[in-house]
């Protein structure tokens, strides 16, 4: 009877310590189940910051968004995934000479963000069904400055497959760095237009297809482009004084006055593209030079190692000869100077002609590929 009880008791031990061991295993999958679906949660919000992407241009933080008004600004960001998304925005409303956006991805044609449909900062999908795995995505405001600045503030990535979406490191910066300084032949006014077309839009402007960010892409160097339409060194082509292109030496959004910070970005070169709108103006020799040689003074004190490359030509070449000798005597004087004049394009022809008169893409690509010898020669690049 004793020995009975004892095999019960046993069994009933056994028994329990079964029950309690399944119980354990079946919380441990539980608990292993749990995690995997923590660790499939396809969805992420990040805020943008300097340590998860790259910056291009002038980009300048105020508050809790960042903002852009310059040629060829923007972010690039890589993540593992198949969706991106970016809250962004107009700072203001506007029916005409929107800001242009555009967006690549990887090694695909452009796409484009009509921002003048944005009529708050909101959640837009900037990548869509992307093959689940890396992807490396630009998104830059490709039209200049005119007044009308963009923000944006958070990426979002997710993945459509039940696989973990995240942020990578963004992309290294560049051993070269160029500051460009121009007028609409940088900016690229009309460089997607006819020459039938005579009027002002920002759509028609691609600021990756211009002469100056071709030659950038040629060097592998990043670029900032400060650049206006009908902007002078000394009197712009609306006559006025107080507006000319060296007056934004120091600045990142013009018409939020939001300042840069010079000592974020050290330009191994710096290329001046001015004097068209001078001459157009009928500008005196005496002023222009004056007023070229205090902008180069101005550069050289924020930037005193960076190289200073004028180049003009490509509108008229009325300063040709001028420039030349500015130069010469700046260099002597001061060093690491030069001037690159550039072959005038035939803006009255289709093989050439842009809108109101300006170069198109394929002008502008032509001089690119004969200042990108230039700089190449100069910089021993």
């Amino acid at each position: 009877m004793f020995k009975r009880r004892k095999l019960t008791a046993l069994l009933c031990l056994a028994l329990a310590a079964s029950v309690l061991l399944i119980s354990c295993k079946t919380a441990d999958n539980e608990t292993e189940i749990s995690e995997m679906t923590t660790e499939m949660t396809t969805e992420k919000t990040i805020p943008i910051t300097s340590e998860n992407v790259k910056f291009h241009g002038r980009v300048v933080q105020n508050k809790n968004r960042w903002y852009m008004d310059w040629t060829n600004t923007g972010i690039e960001f890589t993540f593992i995934g198949t969706d991106a998304f970016l809250t962004m925005g107009p700072t203001v409303s506007t029916t005409a000479n929107f800001p242009c956006v555009a967006v690549y991805i990887d090694d695909q044609e452009p796409g484009t963000v009509r921002i003048n449909e944005l009529k708050s900062f909101e959640k837009i999908q900037i990548a869509s069904s992307l093959p689940y795995g890396e992807h490396r995505v630009k998104v830059l405001k490709v039209s200049e400055s005119t007044g009308t600045p963009i923000a944006m503030g958070e990426i979002t990535i997710s993945s459509s497959e039940p696989k973990e979406a995240r942020l990578l490191a963004p992309p290294a910066a560049s051993d070269r760095k160029i500051l460009f300084f121009g007028d609409s032949i940088t900016a690229g006014y009309g460089n997607l237009g006819k020459p039938e077309n005579k009027n002002f839009y920002t759509y028609e402007q691609d600021g990756m297809q211009t002469y100056a960010s071709l030659t950038a892409q040629a060097l592998s160097a990043d670029a900032h482009y400060i650049c206006i339409s009908g902007r002078g060194v000394y009197q712009s082509l609306d006559g006025r004084l107080d507006n000319v292109m060296p007056l934004y030496i120091d600045m990142a959004v013009p018409s939020m006055n939001l300042r840069w910070d010079t000592t974020a970005f050290r330009p191994d070169l710096i290329v001046i593209n001015l004097g068209t709108n001078d001459s157009w103006m009928g500008v005196t020799e005496k002023n222009f030079e004056i007023a070229a040689k205090n902008f180069m003074l101005a550069l050289r004190e924020r930037y005193p190692n960076a190289k200073i490359l004028w180049c003009y030509g490509m509108m008229g070449d009325n300063y040709n000869s001028l420039l030349t000798r500015i130069m010469n005597e700046f260099n002597d004087q001061y060093g690491n100077a030069g001037y690159f004049r550039i072959e005038p394009a035939d803006t009255t022809t289709e093989a050439e002609g842009g809108a109101n008169g300006h170069p198109n893409v394929a002008a502008h690509q032509k001089r690119a590929e004969a200042l990108t010898e230039k700089i190449k020669e100069f910089m021993g690049w």
